[in-house]
């Protein structure tokens, strides 16, 4: 079968997403020129990032992961570690422990999330709001 038959949505036309894991570097593609590029965090060695081709499948302005006790502002869910479980692996701005205490503001371009993709808050709020679900995300290894 054709592989837009293993995504949750229709591929949307003209948007791409593309991670660099080693490079730490988000570059969003519209009609095939670069629209932005930037610097990223993604997981730590114990809890990667998984390359793969993906796409945004949901948007929660501000998610909540009970394991590391972590709100997560402009969450869009990519992927799911755990096939089968309510547990989504995407995009964010900064999030806050127990609801107050900003984590890891100055360590973007350095691997230090349990998996997901930081971006700074400006960042996450202008994909949050360009890139609907159905969007292409490559996340490379």
């Amino acid at each position: 079968p054709s592989p837009d038959n293993f995504f949750d949505f229709a591929p949307v036309p003209g948007k791409r997403i593309v991670v660099s894991i080693p490079q730490q570097r988000v570059r969003v593609y519209e009609n095939g020129a670069l629209k932005w590029d930037w610097a990223t965090s993604t997981g730590i060695d114990s809890s990667p990032t998984w390359p793969g081709v993906y796409q945004i499948i949901s948007h929660v302005p501000n998610a909540y992961a009970a394991r590391w006790n972590l709100y997560m502002p402009l969450f869009m869910g990519v992927y799911r570690p755990v096939p089968g479980q309510d547990f989504t692996n995407g995009f964010h701005g900064f999030p806050t422990r127990g609801g107050s205490q900003l984590l890891w503001t100055n360590s973007l371009g350095t691997r230090v999330t349990y998996g997901c993709i930081l971006l700074s808050d400006t960042n996450a709020q202008l994909l949050y709001d360009w890139a609907e679900e159905g969007v292409v995300v490559e996340i490379q290894g």
